[in-house]
């Protein structure tokens, strides 16, 4: 649940896998490496996605596929999202043709 509080993996719950936390300061380049930001909150602390260099990614074959639902939850921190080349607000999960006026 992102609340490891510390080092470069995410541990899910349900299945147990550990995935590595993608971050631009972590592969030391042009200095050592930095373990991505974990933040203090409310219960401990909790990995900080600053919206545009930490992420995770699982391949599509080593995620378990719904069975009877989805959800998708999400926090987000508007005042972190940039506006597009539109001037519009950047889709967290979208499905949307605007042109064909679909989704």
């Amino acid at each position: 649940p992102f609340d490891e509080g510390q080092g470069k993996t995410a541990k899910d719950m349900i299945n147990g896998a550990e995935d590595p936390v993608h971050f631009a300061l972590g592969k030391g380049r042009y200095q050592a490496s930095v373990d991505p930001q974990w933040r203090k909150g409310i219960s401990g602390k909790s990995l900080w996605f600053d919206g545009y260099s930490t992420y995770i990614r699982r391949a599509a074959a080593d995620i378990a596929k719904p069975v009877d639902a989805l959800t998708i939850t999400a926090w987000v921190a508007p005042a972190a999202y940039d506006l597009g080349a539109e001037q519009r607000l950047s889709a967290i999960v979208n499905q949307h043709d605007r042109e064909a006026r679909q989704g």
